[in-house]
């Protein structure tokens, strides 16, 4: 019932394009030329690796840069290759990369639609994920991917770095923007902004057209 709990009650605010009773879906910013793409990686199904290719379809015609949104990342190593820099938690990654029920990695069907789309002469501006519950960032396909660390919960291990209730350390998100005209990715972090390693977590760009 993932519909009926948590789409069907908001969806007619969120100006989407969407099928009743599915929990994939996409939205356009016509004045950013942009397509956000919200995948539902939990229920991998024929019908949604179709619609993906229709909607990426669409953006190409349309001349929209993607993005994609869903709750794991897309490729395992060496098909995800890591960034030298704090936004990424290496020690974490390497000893955390398995142990749910959940799918670690994003269905090949999916990828596979988006290696077309890039093929075709698309621009896909960045893969946005969760599941991990700490930062990740690397590439893929030399699409910047990103995780962040768990946004508001002190209490759950997996967060590597401290996060102590009633300070700026409890939050962690970030804010992305994206610049179509330079194909720019801004990224500024809102919240725990230290490492591990006490290196900051402030702000990053990422070319996304020259990677």
């Amino acid at each position: 019932d993932s519909y009926t709990r948590y789409i069907a009650p908001y969806v007619d605010n969120w100006n989407v394009t969407i099928t009743s009773g599915k929990c994939y879906y996409y939205k356009d910013f016509a004045g950013s030329n942009i397509r956000l793409i919200c995948l539902d990686c939990m229920h991998d199904t024929e019908d949604q690796g179709t619609w993906l290719e229709n909607a990426l379809s669409g953006a190409l015609t349309n001349g929209y840069d993607v993005i994609i949104a869903n709750h794991v990342q897309p490729a395992e190593k060496p098909n995800f290759i890591p960034l030298e820099t704090p936004w990424h938690n290496e020690v974490v990654y390497e000893t955390l990369s398995e142990g749910t029920n959940y799918p670690q990695w994003t269905q090949s069907r999916y990828t596979d639609a988006v290696d077309q789309f890039i093929s075709n002469g698309g621009k896909v501006v960045c893969w946005l994920s969760g599941h991990r519950h700490y930062d990740v960032c690397g590439t893929w396909q030399n699409v910047l991917c990103m995780s962040v660390t768990t946004a508001g919960d002190t209490r759950d291990t997996r967060c590597y770095e401290s996060r102590i209730d009633g300070t700026i350390t409890q939050d962690a998100f970030n804010i992305i923007s994206v610049d179509t005209i330079y194909k720019i990715v801004k990224v500024m972090r809102i919240g725990q902004n230290y490492s591990v390693g006490l290196q900051r977590i402030d702000t990053m760009c990422w070319d996304y057209a020259n990677h």
